[in-house]
């Protein structure tokens, strides 16, 4: 923290940036996390190609069945305390 409440990032050699593209795609992450909607993730996902294209037709990225049936649990809000 530097004075004026700035906050500076420190580079320990791990720093990056990210490509527009990059940017672009985690707030679409972001947007299918809060709409819930695994679907947009899913093709998000297989346009980035982390998942395999066919895996998304099915309504659920997972190929494995306790993997779809994870899926398949609502998302709730969480109860913890912050």
């Amino acid at each position: 923290m530097l004075p004026g409440e700035v906050i500076a990032p420190i580079d320990m050699g791990m720093m990056g940036s990210l490509e527009p593209e990059m940017i672009d795609a985690l707030l679409e992450l972001l947007v299918g996390i809060l709409l819930r909607d695994a679907e947009k993730i899913a093709r998000l996902f297989a346009r980035l190609g982390l998942i395999d294209e066919a895996s998304t037709a099915c309504g659920c990225a997972a190929t494995s069945p306790r993997a779809r049936a994870l899926c398949a649990l609502p998302i709730a809000r969480s109860t913890s305390p912050r």
